[in-house]
């Protein structure tokens, strides 16, 4: 039997733009732990794919076609609550981080965070634990 520490953490990415997956996903490339086992570019998309394949965490962006990734993260959690939600967003104002956190995101990063606190940040969620970067843990004490 596999040991909790060796297993893999799935993932999946959910940005509207390819470059920005494709950036995630060789980010995370070089995390031996981390598979990322789909992408999508709507909440239309996502909630399609996660029929076929069941993910750990979800690394979603707030501003998406269609649905919002606060709304994607109220309807995951009411379906699939076992799934860690990491949103990953340009937008850092105190309404998006709040919104996000209310609706069942465990973690909140600036499309500025570096490989290293994003990997912290992906297993921290995995674990059922929240992380947020210092800038947006300087947003939520104020």
């Amino acid at each position: 039997m596999e040991n909790e520490s060796e297993r893999k953490i799935k993932l999946i990415l959910v940005d509207d733009h390819l470059i920005v997956r494709d950036g995630i996903k060789s980010l995370l490339s070089g995390v031996e732990r981390f598979e990322v086992v789909g992408e999508a570019e709507s909440g239309v998309h996502f909630f399609s794919l996660i029929k076929t394949v069941i993910p750990d965490v979800v690394l979603l962006d707030i501003n998406l076609p269609g649905m919002s990734g606060i709304e994607i993260t109220k309807k995951l959690k009411a379906e699939y609550p076992q799934i860690g939600v990491l949103i990953l967003s340009m937008y850092n104002s105190e309404d998006y981080i709040f919104n996000a956190i209310r609706a069942g995101a465990k973690s909140y990063l600036p499309k500025t965070t570096n490989r290293h606190e994003l990997e912290a940040a992906v297993t921290a969620v995995y674990r059922g634990e929240e992380y947020f970067s210092q800038a947006i843990s300087n947003v939520i004490l104020r």
